[in-house]
């Protein structure tokens, strides 16, 4: 069974919903961007918000985003433009995010491979592993025979 909103997309209703209140559509995005309204990023505290929420619930059921706007778009398009653009936003820090764990797995690979040849270097070294200098040897005294 799905729940339809007033002007948006259809969602499963064994999601969780996060509710965003704001004014306009438009405050949802960051306004510095000059990208084209699609492409736009979202505002920084907005994300913020939206993905705070999400790690508060289960990962088991899938995430509703429903946006409540005090001012009506201008237009459905505008709504469905919103959407697209809210979604390719995720999509987008999801492929980064899975750039930054690749990038961590492979320095993590390298540090280990050198620490691996540094401990199995230590390890064959005959060296003394001690820092202190070492005893001097001191003569043993001579037995006299009577």
């Amino acid at each position: 069974m799905r729940n339809q909103s007033d002007c948006g997309d259809e969602f499963p209703l064994d999601s969780h919903l996060i509710e965003v209140r704001i004014r306009n559509l438009r405050h949802l995005f960051d306004s510095l961007d000059p990208s084209p309204f699609i492409a736009l990023d979202l505002d920084d505290d907005a994300q913020h918000d939206i993905v705070s929420s999400a790690k508060v619930l289960s990962s088991r059921l899938p995430l509703a985003l429903a946006i409540h706007v005090s001012e009506p778009p201008e237009s459905a398009e505008e709504v469905r433009d919103a959407g697209e653009a809210i979604r390719e936003h995720f999509i987008r820090q999801s492929g980064f995010a899975n750039l930054r764990r690749r990038d961590l797995i492979h320095d993590g690979g390298i540090s280990l491979a050198f620490l691996s040849a540094a401990l199995a270097a230590s390890a064959a070294c005959p060296c003394r592993s001690s820092t202190a200098p070492p005893r001097p040897r001191l003569p043993r005294p001579r037995r006299t025979n009577p």
